[in-house]
């Protein structure tokens, strides 16, 4: 029978393996900079998705799981940009040391022997310099890892919660759904508080106390982080039970925290996602006063940038019309089915003249919950449904005679209302200036 050291032996090739780690964490950690640097454009994507698809009343939702991916990707670049340059000044010293295996040279050096020996004294050598940060390379590579798993599948679960919470609130009473988020509260919550008094000194061998703790945190992981709690809390656990202190492993987060922190915010700048949380709020975007917004002009877009609000052709208006583009997104459809009713397809008349037909509902419906105002004078122009060149976006097309309009600065504001008792949801004003 084998015994129980012979079990728990490493292997020959896994001690290899463990040895030269070193070159897979590298080549790993260059492609996975690589990609990381890209995955901003799916949080992109997404938001986009979101605004367009999402009912504004769920807005807020869709900017904390737009967010939570940003942040999960800002701090696993950190991660990955740190690593790689530790990982690379480890490399140097391995040839540094392989040149001068011996290390420092006291005698006989560049420097007087007193000088030498005096710093020398101060320094590590470089074998335990290169021992130290492989050591710290290899943690740097696994805490990574970890904030992969974690925050990809909080992400990925949210997300599907959210999807199912949209599908099923007509048919599951929201007392249910209030039920479950206070069940989830209580479970974070007790999760908190067990896990202060389980750490506590004065508890730890309170054998009731730590089950509980066990039980809460158990049942909590299953929920945030289902399929790789295993995984996860094994990797978790190897790093948290070989801490020498809470505030230890702190300080060593702390800074990646904040430069993920600041990464997030230049992304979040680059993205739609604030859209999300202004609208979400109840604000109805009035631009101030004193202020001009890039996002009203198409002649200020990039080539990528999607239409979200109204726009026209430029800032400074020359010619005898204005072009006016109001977008129509995807969730609007609730509002046209609440205030016009949902267009019954005739099935006698052929496809085409049904779509003819279609769309002529549709343009009869816009009218009746989107207004132009003209300097806050009603204008009554023709709508025409457009497919914008601006990212495919389908919408309103509206001309405004310049003959109509006074030189020097001017006003066009577009209203949305959201039912038939005429409550604003949306209201852009867009300025601009004539030049007669």
């Amino acid at each position: 029978m084998t015994s129980e050291t012979e079990q728990q032996k490493t292997p020959k090739w896994l001690k290899r393996l463990e040895k030269e780690s070193w070159q897979a964490e590298l080549l790993i950690s260059g492609l996975a900079l690589y990609g990381t640097l890209y995955l901003p454009e799916f949080v992109y994507i997404l938001s986009d998705t979101l605004i367009d698809r999402l009912p504004v009343k769920y807005y807020l939702a869709g900017y904390a799981i737009s967010f939570f991916y940003l942040f999960g990707i800002s701090i696993l670049t950190t991660f990955f940009i740190i690593h790689f340059i530790i990982r690379a000044y480890w490399v140097g010293l391995i040839g540094l040391n392989s040149i001068y295996p011996n290390g420092y040279k006291i005698e006989d050096g560049y420097y007087s022997p007193i000088f030498s020996r005096l710093i020398a004294k101060k320094l590590p050598t470089v074998k335990e310099t290169i021992k130290a940060v492989d050591k710290q390379c290899s943690g740097m590579f696994a805490g990574a890892f970890v904030f992969m798993l974690m925050y990809g599948m909080m992400s990925v679960s949210f997300s599907i919660l959210l999807v199912i919470y949209m599908l099923t609130h007509q048919y599951i009473p929201t007392p249910i759904w209030i039920a479950l988020a206070v069940v989830f509260t209580f479970i974070t919550f007790a999760v908190s508080i067990f896990g202060f008094f389980g750490k506590n000194e004065k508890y730890r061998n309170n054998e009731k106390l730590q089950k509980y703790f066990f039980v809460a945190s158990y049942i909590y992981g299953n929920i945030i982080t289902p399929f790789i709690y295993k995984p996860l809390n094994q990797i978790i656990f190897t790093f948290q039970s070989n801490a020498k202190s809470a505030s230890a492993s702190i300080k060593v987060a702390f800074p990646f925290i904040i430069i993920a922190s600041g990464l997030s915010m230049h992304y979040l700048e680059q993205s739609n996602i604030g859209i999300l949380i202004a609208k979400g709020s109840g604000d109805q975007i009035n631009i101030f006063d004193n202020s001009v917004y890039a996002n009203n002009y198409l002649d200020q877009f990039d080539p990528n940038q999607n239409i979200f609000i109204p726009v026209i052709d430029s800032d400074i208006i020359s010619g005898p019309f204005i072009k006016l583009f109001i977008p129509v997104l995807s969730h609007e459809s609730y509002i046209q089915d609440l205030i016009c009713g949902e267009y019954q397809e005739d099935e006698i008349i052929k496809d085409e003249a049904d779509r003819i037909r279609e769309r002529k509902h549709f343009l009869n419906c816009a009218k009746q919950y989107i207004s132009v105002f003209l300097n806050e004078a009603p204008y009554q122009g023709e709508f025409l449904g457009h497919n914008h060149k601006q990212g495919n976006r389908f919408g309103i097309l509206t001309y405004i005679p310049t003959s109509i309009i006074s030189p020097g600065k001017n006003t066009i504001r577009v209203q949305k209302i959201k039912n038939k008792e005429s409550e604003i949801f949306d209201n852009y004003r867009i300025k601009f200036w004539f030049s007669g």
